[in-house]
């Protein structure tokens, strides 16, 4: 009888091993996946909130420019406020007239008023019309609100939501006191 014949080992890997470098390496790739992911989202949403509070910005900028040069008071030869608020809380309009010049009227200084400007919300948008035309202030507004002070002030809310996507919906409110100047 022939003693059997013992094969030598060539190198290589077994079944076994080849499956667990296989699952280990899965898992590596999964967590560098969603680490990947995870880091997209967390810039989109940083870029959506930045791009969002510059929207909301730029229309607070916009309406208190107009909105500082009025006056909170009533007008001596009409009789008519300057500024009325209308509207429910949250879903406010403000019409107003602002001072577009200056003239002289019986030896004095007299501030030339525009003609009505209503700010209101309608369907997430936030316009302006004077005279028959509209224009859009801002759009993805959730809310407007108006509070005319004693002092001449007017606290001004503006709330507006990104798109909701499903990535980044947020919300941002800023509020401003508007001091006017007649």
């Amino acid at each position: 009888m022939e003693a059997p014949v013992r094969r030598r080992r060539i190198g290589g890997f077994t079944l076994f091993e080849v499956m667990i470098s296989t699952v280990v390496l899965a898992v590596l790739l999964d967590a560098v996946v969603n680490g990947a992911i995870a880091i997209a989202k967390s810039a989109t949403f940083g870029d959506k909130r930045a791009r969002l509070t510059s929207k909301v910005a730029l229309a607070i900028d916009k309406m208190s420019a107009e909105i500082s040069m009025s006056g909170t008071g009533v007008d001596p030869t009409t009789g008519v406020p300057f500024m009325t608020v209308g509207g429910v809380e949250n879903d406010e309009t403000l019409t107003f007239r602002r001072v577009v010049d200056f003239g002289i009227v019986n030896g004095e200084l007299e501030p030339i008023w525009s003609t009505e400007i209503v700010y209101e919300l309608n369907n997430f948008t936030v316009t302006r019309t004077q005279d028959g035309a509209t224009t859009v202030i801002v759009s993805g507004a959730t809310q407007l609100g108006f509070e005319i002070s004693p002092t001449g002030r007017v606290l001004l809310t503006l709330a507006a939501t990104s798109d909701p996507d499903g990535v980044a919906p947020d919300t941002v409110v800023q509020e401003i006191p508007i001091p006017t100047s007649f």
